[in-house]
């Protein structure tokens, strides 16, 4: 009877309908999947993270074939890798350095001002306008 219970609680809790919102500029597939700002993201899904205040640079390596959407925290350094990403957003929050691999395309990146660096798969450069850089 315990190990009903267990397995119960165990699946109530690592549940994700897909209703929660994500930290990027709009509406994610999940709750944050990073347990810290120097992030992996998990392989079999898509994956949200948001960067914490006051912590260490925030660098996130989004999953192959997956989309991926990142919150940079605006006092701290952000990198994002995602070349093999199926799909890419990214909020820089304006922080002084923001270095963003993209997929080839589906990518969009945000805020973006100083030292703002967004390339789109392994050899193409994004396209600016304004604080916005995009890949088509």
């Amino acid at each position: 009877m315990k190990s009903l219970l267990l397995l119960v609680c165990l699946a109530a809790c690592t549940a994700n309908n897909g209703d929660d919102t994500g930290p990027g500029p709009g509406p994610g597939p999940g709750p944050d999947d990073c347990v810290s700002d120097s992030c992996v993201c998990p392989g079999s899904s898509s994956c949200d993270h948001a960067c914490s205040p006051g912590g260490p640079p925030c660098h996130v390596q989004c999953s192959p074939g997956q989309s991926c959407d990142v919150d940079c925290d605006p006092s701290e350094e952000c990198h994002v890798e995602a070349s093999q990403s199926a799909q890419l957003t990214v909020d820089c929050n304006n922080t002084f350095e923001c270095h963003v691999t993209c997929p080839a395309s589906g990518c969009t990146v945000v805020d973006c001002v100083g030292d703002c660096e967004v390339t789109c798969g392994l050899t193409g450069i994004a396209t600016h306008n304004g604080s916005t850089a995009t890949c088509p």
